[in-house]
């Protein structure tokens, strides 16, 4: 089922906008951009109700909350970083939460829950928490210390925001955030309602730990005793009529769930399902209604950096259209997340951030597709070269090569990632994919098995950066490199970048990694 188009509002409409209805794109809405607003680009931003409210684009997914409760009551869902699971707990939490009620057609009016609403909607009390908040530099300690520190501050924020429904005081132990939390329960069993409970980015303070390779104390911190595993056994406890209905949980990897929840059985996991495949992610057919929305909205806005008179598009809207669609289709798609659904989605927040870019250069396309805030995935790729084999298998990949899988390996603890076993190589390439370095290729291998394969050039480039560290750490020395593949581009002259390679790249493979040399980097090292 192709998800539903989008919502698209402007600021000056939002007293008496008129919703448009559930089948229509969004370039039909009734009431067209002022040349005094811009396009409200929803770049970098997750909470559902500034969006609806302040007129920025939406891309609906409401048709799979019925999906969501038909599922499961607790529920984790993965996917890489900035790939939008922080919104859709947004869209969640204002759809159950009881205070929301009187709110209910002004967020989700037009969209497809508005006229197939289901009979939990605005019955919890809601509560996020947010583990990217937490600081993973210090101690373990201190880390600790972060992390209470935190769900104590939401336990508060939601003392405070739902003040009137609650007869109970709720009690903050600083100490002991199980007794707050427990504390909170109480207060909301005597009120009739239940608790819908959201983690997001769970693992990500984990990932921090495990990126600078602190095995031992996330050992601790995840180990029998350990104060994460035992917020986790709480959470599950009070899921047995203590007033804990659902749980949402999003992240990247299932390597610490898998952790700290050995023996669980009530979870069930949903990023590996088909209808949850382009939940996160834009669809080819979204992504011409957008562009086209968006192209529409741009030919009437002025230009500042152009004589004026200057046409938006001189070649064409439609040329234009075709165009970044293409510049798109090139760097930005090519992500599957499930082996069932053939088409791939892109990312959401890099469509965004392209779109931003343009608007800021006047329909210029900009001369960066980059993402800067992508860099911090740079040091996961580290992480998995220093594992064993990991090398090998970042090197295969820059060649061109593909990783076969029979599946991918949904639940896996990083004592299993660090092993020496023979399935190590399985463990990496799913931990590369739900890491969204990796992910399902459009064929299958000739035995039938999952071949998994870089997504799209963004990606690849983050594996170049990452290789150029290893084999070149000094940063002058990789400015002296791009120096000499400058003159090979522009004058056609290879020496300077073999004598480069030979000099400075050869002798830092051992005797091992010289098998990687072929008859394509051969002749190099022999000019």
């Amino acid at each position: 089922m192709e998800p539903l188009g989008g919502i698209f509002a402007f600021p000056n409409t939002l007293g008496n906008r008129q919703p448009s209805t559930v089948n229509r794109k969004p370039s039909t809405v009734n009431r067209q951009p002022s040349t005094e607003n811009r396009m409200k680009i929803p770049y970098a931003i997750s909470d559902f109700e500034k969006l609806m409210l302040e007129g920025y684009y939406y891309v609906d997914r409401t048709d799979r909350i019925p999906f969501t409760e038909q599922t499961g009551p607790y529920l984790l869902f993965l996917r890489p970083r900035r790939f939008g699971k922080s919104l859709w707990l947004s869209v969640l939490k204002n759809y159950y939460d009881l205070a929301k009620a009187d709110q209910f057609e002004q967020l989700f009016g037009g969209l497809f829950i508005e006229k197939k609403k289901t009979q939990l909607r605005n019955q919890y009390f809601v509560m996020e928490w947010d583990f990217s908040c937490v600081d993973s530099s210090g101690s373990l300690d201190e880390i600790r210390a972060a992390l209470f520190s935190h769900i104590n501050s939401r336990i508060k924020l939601f003392r405070s925001s739902y003040s009137e429904y609650l007869s109970a005081e709720i009690e903050i132990d600083d100490t002991s955030v199980t007794n707050s939390f427990e504390s909170l329960l109480k207060s909301i069993r005597k009120t009739g309602h239940k608790l819908y409970l959201f983690i997001d980015e769970y693992d990500n303070f984990a990932n921090e730990m495990m990126a600078r390779r602190r095995e031992n104390d996330y050992y601790r911190m995840t180990g029998l005793d350990g104060f994460l595993k035992t917020l986790f056994k709480s959470l599950k406890s009070s899921t047995k009529g203590m007033g804990l209905d659902r749980m949402f949980i999003t992240g990247v990897t299932p390597v610490l769930l898998s952790d700290i929840t050995s023996g669980d059985n009530i979870r069930t996991d949903i990023h590996l399902m088909p209808r949850y495949a382009d939940l996160c992610g834009f669809t080819k057919t979204e992504l011409e209604r957008i562009l086209r929305t968006y192209a529409d909205w741009l030919e009437n806005q002025p230009r500042f950096i152009f004589p004026e008179g200057t046409p938006m598009f001189p070649e064409g809207k439609e040329e234009w259209i075709t165009s970044v669609l293409h510049l798109a289709d090139t760097w930005y798609n090519g992500y599957r997340f499930s082996r069932h659904i053939p088409r791939g989605v892109y990312n959401p927040t890099l469509i965004m951030y392209l779109l931003k870019q343009i608007t800021e250069f006047d329909g210029l396309l900009p001369s960066s597709v980059m993402d800067p805030n992508l860099a911090a995935d740079e040091g996961r790729l580290e992480f998995i070269a220093d594992l064993s084999g990991g090398k090998e298998i970042v090197m295969e990949l820059m060649q061109g090569k593909k990783v076969e899988l029979k599946e991918i390996v949904p639940r896996f603890g990083l004592r299993t990632m660090l092993s020496g076993e023979s399935k190590t190589r399985a463990f990496m390439a799913s931990y590369l994919y739900f890491m969204g370095m990796l992910t399902l290729a459009d064929r299958e291998s000739e035995y039938g098995d999952m071949l998994l394969t870089i997504p799209n050039p963004v990606t690849k480039n983050l594996y170049v950066k990452g290789v150029a560290k290893w084999l070149v750490p000094d940063p002058m020395l990789r400015d002296d490199g791009e120096d000499e593949a400058k003159i090979l581009l522009t004058k056609g002259d290879i020496g300077p970048l073999c004598d480069f390679v030979e000099k400075q790249i050869f002798p830092s493979f051992s005797w091992r990694d010289r098998r990687w040399v072929n008859e394509l980097t051969r002749p190099c090292f022999s000019a």
